[in-house]
């Protein structure tokens, strides 16, 4: 899982098979670039050879076909899934994701700075 193209090389490099690009808007970022999704598939496409897997902000069709457009090989999709009948998680969990509209999400966690 990478967040950067120098990061994505370095894998590369490292010799794994596949790569999850993953933007800012993932609910377990790992990174501190806040680069998102869109912008870093071709970033890190262009940095190296083998399938990326896009990752973050990716919870509808359309979606997945912009990650694909954008040279994306696979998607991975996070709270959708968390959120299904199948899922572990708490109902109570599931109702927050499900009955949430635009700008209902909160950063936390991350230093303010000027």
């Amino acid at each position: 899982m990478v967040s950067n193209a120098k990061f994505a090389r370095k894998a590369a490099d490292s010799g794994v098979d596949a790569l999850v690009a993953e933007g800012f808007e993932a609910g377990g970022h790992n990174g501190r670039e806040e680069t998102t999704t869109m912008c870093l598939i071709p970033l890190v496409k262009e940095a190296v050879s083998i399938p990326v897997i896009a990752a973050g902000g990716i919870g509808s069709g359309r979606a997945m076909l912009a990650a694909m457009a954008l040279g994306a090989e696979g998607v991975q999709v996070g709270s959708r899934f968390a959120a299904s009948v199948e899922s572990s998680g708490h109902e109570n969990f599931k109702k927050k994701i499900t009955e949430s509209h635009e700008g209902e999400t909160v950063l936390t966690l991350k230093k303010l700075t000027r």
